[in-house]
């Protein structure tokens, strides 16, 4: 796994914020993020869960970050270039994927909200 993605986790399970900008901003000046690495493909979804965690949306944080390391490092580097998919927003996607328990084959109103809100 890469190191940023655990420094990620790490910020995100120790912030208490619910605000994903603040807390997006304030990670995106650390040394190890990049303004073009693929560690927004975690950065972005992670900020995103944590917020909303700290919120008070019920949800396992820390299982959700784990799997948002997963489906993060699984994206490709430059995917905005190479695809015209900005990764920040495929991040935001696969958030609420995990958040919502959302599949290929789902058919419920969160897949459809989840596909509206990052298309």
């Amino acid at each position: 796994m890469d190191e940023r993605f655990n420094y990620i986790k790490q910020e995100c399970l120790q912030a208490a914020t619910d605000d994903p900008i603040g807390l997006l901003i304030s990670l995106m000046k650390k040394d190890y993020i990049s303004i073009h690495g693929p560690e927004h493909h975690v950065l972005d979804g992670a900020c995103f869960m944590a917020a909303l965690h700290h919120a008070g949306m019920e949800f396992d944080l820390e299982q959700a970050l784990d799997e948002m390391i997963v489906r993060g490092g699984k994206m490709p580097g430059a995917t905005c270039g190479q695809w015209g998919v900005c990764g920040s927003a495929a991040s935001i996607g696969a958030a609420l994927a995990i958040i919502h328990e959302t599949g290929p084959l789902s058919h419920n109103q969160y897949y459809k909200d989840n596909l509206s809100f990052v298309s």
